[in-house]
Formats: C-alpha cells, structure tokens, sequence
C-alpha cells in the first residue's frame, strides 16, 4: 500500500478481500505497481508468501537488496 497506494488484494466488498488474504491471492502486475521497482515488487512478494514458514521474517526482510537501494545517497540531493 505504501509503495504503490494500492493494495495487493483485491475484491468488489471487504468480504471480498479478507477471502483473497486468506487464500493469498494478489496481484502486482499492471496499473501502478508498473511504477516500483522489481527488487521491491520482490520484496513484496517475500512478504506476501501464504505460508509462514516460507515467507521472509523482519531481519531477513531489513535486508532485502531494496533497502540497501533505497538507503543509498541521492545525487539529487547535492
């Protein structure tokens, strides 16, 4: 929601919703997750795996290759 101002899940109700949670069916592709980049989409779909033991915990996730690109000094700023 953060990266892209759109959930990954979706559903015409919050009823909707909660069932694709549930079942961990999202979608990154298209509309304005085209805009981020892929080692965050990668990120993202490490988070989102539905089975916990396989999803990346907080330490493994701090770091992820995107935070590093992400912490990284901008020439913008000089």
């Amino acid at each position: 929601m953060l990266l892209s101002g759109n959930p990954p899940f979706n559903g015409n109700s919050d009823l909707a919703i909660i069932e694709a949670v549930k079942r961990g069916e999202f979608e990154i592709e298209g509309g304005v997750w085209d805009e981020i980049s892929d080692s965050a989409k990668d990120l993202v779909l490490k988070m989102l795996i539905h089975n916990p033991e396989h999803r990346i915990g907080a330490q493994e996730a701090l770091s992820h290759p995107w935070f590093r690109e992400a912490l990284q000094p901008n020439d913008k700023n000089k």
